[in-house]
């Protein structure tokens, strides 16, 4: 999956959150999207996506020759971010059939594999609101990273992970982010230490 961003630009109630910012992404690039909090990076991650309108500029998403309209953009990204809540009367094992039944492209194949990769053997059955905050963002993480598609978009990845947390993450994304295209909107280096560009957002205000 291509993606091509020419002269983007976004203003909110006539402030600027960036402008003239131009690239072309291709699968299997690691990209850092950087700035301080409020700076526009997940803004940014959210407009290249689609879930976002932008102000001005261009944007086209293409699979091999073949340009993918707008309506369809969602059928191949993913989308993590600290602002994804499940229903919090949902258990777990809930929360994962729901969440697959609708978006049916995933590595992992069973409830039971997502309860072992997240290790939640003892947890399967809580409701989410009884998850820690770190339990909570592993299960997004999870069900983010293992969906089967070209393109993942991840908004502060390890809010809320401990260091063990963290290393987990990071093998997520080694193990299903192999020949994605990966955007990580973050100012924390353990989140981007494996991408090998960056986009620093204060060089498009």
């Amino acid at each position: 999956m291509d993606i091509e961003v020419e002269g983007l630009s976004k203003e909110y109630n006539y402030s600027t959150v960036f402008s003239g910012f131009s690239a072309h992404f291709k699968s299997g690039e690691r990209i850092a999207v950087l700035g301080s909090n409020g700076s526009g990076k997940s803004t940014l991650l959210k407009v290249i996506s689609g879930m976002v309108e932008h102000t001005s500029g261009s944007i086209k998403w293409s699979g091999g020759e073949k340009e993918v309209k707008r309506y369809n953009w969602f059928r191949y990204f993913s989308f993590c971010s600290p602002q994804l809540f499940f229903d919090e009367q949902f258990s777990v094992s809930e929360v994962i059939e729901f969440f697959t039944s609708f978006r049916s492209h995933f590595t992992l194949e069973t409830v039971d594999d997502f309860i072992g990769k997240l290790d939640f053997q003892s947890h399967k059955e809580k409701k989410v609101s009884s998850l820690s905050s770190g339990m909570y963002q592993r299960l997004r993480l999870l069900l983010t990273i293992s969906m089967d598609v070209p393109v993942l978009f991840l908004d502060e990845p390890c809010s809320n992970l401990d260091k063990a947390g963290v290393e987990w993450y990071r093998q997520l994304v080694d193990e299903f982010g192999r020949e994605k295209l990966i955007l990580v909107a973050s100012n924390d280096e353990r989140e981007y230490a494996f991408c090998r560009e960056q986009i620093y957002i204060p060089d498009y205000k």
